[in-house]
């Protein structure tokens, strides 16, 4: 079951970093196991990361999938293929890094 993280980061929806966690606790617990988002969606990939860094989140045996996507206007300008690689590679390492890598 999919969880469209986007609420988490943008207003008028987005909550306190407190309620963020409980809510992607209780989704969990719910039965979801994937969770949809983007670098669009605002605060959702750090909100979702420093989630994923609870103590009680890594003793939960349940696996949880993250899904993530680039900004859509990342190509509105004509590139070279190398820089289509460089802009999607950066992306991803800053998509990553506030999902698994600054919250350790």
């Amino acid at each position: 079951m999919d969880y469209g993280a986007r609420p988490l980061g943008r207003p008028p929806t987005k909550p306190s970093v407190e309620a963020a966690r409980a809510m992607l606790t209780e989704a969990v617990e719910l039965g979801i196991n994937w969770l949809d988002t983007s670098a669009a969606y605002g605060d959702a990939e750090d909100q979702i990361g420093a989630w994923g860094q609870l103590p009680s989140r890594r003793l939960n045996p349940d696996p949880v999938l993250v899904s993530d996507k680039l900004f859509p206007n990342l190509f509105d300008d004509p590139i070279s293929p190398m820089e289509v690689e460089t802009r999607v590679l950066h992306e991803a390492r800053l998509s990553l890094s506030k999902l698994v890598g600054q919250h350790r």
